[in-house]
Parts: structure tokens; sequence; C-alpha cells
């Protein structure tokens, strides 16, 4: 059994396990798609991360990334690992183009364990992300802005973030947008300058709201 497939095996019994069930229906785990239902309320999603131990990120991290949600926000930033809420150049951007705060938009990771960046990281990703996608349905966002190579991660492609950042993207009719992350602005300063035309850009998008 391929490991993508045993991972989500074992995702649905944990989460029923979490909700109350003690019975659960036969499982055909020769299924191509292995599929579980999450619950409709953000809340229970968090007490099903906050509890999650599928992967091996979950032993080295006490910490789970539940709290950087605000309800009826309309712009939702995802990142793969966590993104800092107290980052100076992050927050900069918000309130200096934007006039937004860190209060105003949404942040979510694809990583629910407050780990390093890692490489190599496919496994817990694919773990994670079910979560992402359906905390996306819920929140409901009118712009995505997936920062560095999330938006792969997520939507499991293989393209050059180079290629596609600042290009109007969808994701499930939800306007999306590729940015470079923070991070890779401060090892390349340079490249600050293509960033301030994608802020520009959303600001454009955020006068249509």
């Amino acid at each position: 059994m391929q490991l993508n497939k045993k991972n989500k095996l074992l995702n649905q019994l944990y989460i029923s396990k979490i909700l109350g069930y003690k019975y659960h229906n036969d499982i055909d785990i020769s299924s191509q798609n292995i599929t579980f239902r999450l619950p409709n309320n953000i809340k229970e999603i968090d007490s099903i991360i906050n509890n999650c131990s599928l992967c091996t990120f979950s032993n080295k991290s006490n910490n789970k990334l539940t709290n950087l949600i605000k309800i009826n926000k309309d712009i939702l930033f995802i990142s793969t690992f966590n993104l800092d809420t107290n980052d100076e150049l992050f927050n900069a951007m918000l309130k200096n183009v934007l006039n937004l705060s860190i209060d105003d938009v949404n942040l979510l990771s694809i990583i629910k364990c407050d780990v390093e960046t890692q490489i190599n990281c496919e496994a817990e990703i694919n773990i994670c992300k079910d979560y992402v996608n359906k905390q996306i349905e819920l929140l409901k966002p009118k712009l995505i802005i997936m920062l560095g190579d999330s938006y792969n991660y997520l939507l499991n492609n293989n393209v050059n973030v180079n290629n596609i950042r600042g290009s109007m993207l969808k994701y499930k009719d939800i306007n999306l947008l590729v940015m470079y992350h923070p991070e890779i602005l401060r090892r390349n300063p340079s490249l600050k300058k293509d960033t301030l035309l994608d802020l520009q850009k959303i600001k454009l998008i955020m006068e249509t709201f």
C-alpha cells in the first residue's frame, strides 16, 4: 500500500476517534482515493489538529498552528511552514502598501506543527494539507495569497515559482496569487521590487471586494 494511502486511512480512523465514533463502516483499502470527512466547524478542526500525532513532526513540536484564524476576513495568506506574526518585513508590507494589520488577514501554514523548515517533508504535507483545504472551504476568502513554494505543495504542482509569481490564478473559483516568501526577500533584497508590484496588484483587487 502506498504511503499516502496509508496516511489517509490512518487519518480517517484518527479523526473519527477524536469525534467520538467507536464503530466504523467498512473501508476499502484497495481504493485509489481514500477520503475522510472533516467537520464543518473551524474550532472542531483546530481540536483535531491540536491532538494530531499522525506524522514525525508531531514528536518534534508541542505547538500546533491553530491560533491564526479570524472569522470573516477576505484575505488569506498561506505558507508551507509557520509564518511569524511578528515578522517585521511581512508586517511592513501589510501596513505600508495594503493599509492592513496582521489582525486584518488570515494566516495558514500547510504544516500544522511549529517546526523549523525542513526538506523532504512530502509525507507530512500530504497529511496536513487536507486540513488546509477544509479550512479554506470554511473561511471562504475572496483572495488567497500563497507564499513561496506553498503553491506547489498544496496543489500538487511542480512549477517554478518565478514563472507564476504575480499571476492571477484560481483555486476552486477563488482568486489566488503567488508571492515570494518574506524569507526569500531577506536573502534576495533585489526581489522586493517584484513584491511591491504584487502588493499593488493585491491592493487593486481589494478595491473590488
